[in-house]
């Protein structure tokens, strides 16, 4: 994955877990996560947005105004990973959980 610089897109919803896609690059990664949060909200609407990372700073302010772009956001909220996800998942990764406000 690193060195084709594949981006794995994963989704938990009702406690499966599915792949919802491989983009190269994180920039396209970015594009297809506001892709399937389109999918389950449509744009526009009010959300709650929590984003999670593992030391990847730089990645949450990249996508937070992409996000903000689509969506009208009643509260938006950062922090950091457990230790024990952070591990599994490595430095750099983050994840995004959202919901209708």
């Amino acid at each position: 994955g690193v060195f084709l610089r594949v981006k794995p897109i994963l989704s938990i919803e009702g406690g499966e877990t599915s792949a919802k896609g491989f983009p190269m690059g994180s920039e396209s990664a970015y594009d297809k996560i506001i892709k399937v949060m389109g999918e389950a909200i449509p744009f526009g609407s009010n959300i709650k947005v929590g984003i999670a990372h593992a030391m990847g700073e730089e990645k949450v302010a990249a996508i937070k105004p992409k996000i903000q772009d689509k969506y009208n956001c009643a509260e938006l909220y950062e922090t950091y990973m457990g230790s024990a996800v952070g591990a599994t998942v490595g430095p750099g990764s983050f994840g995004i959980e959202y919901y209708l406000a």
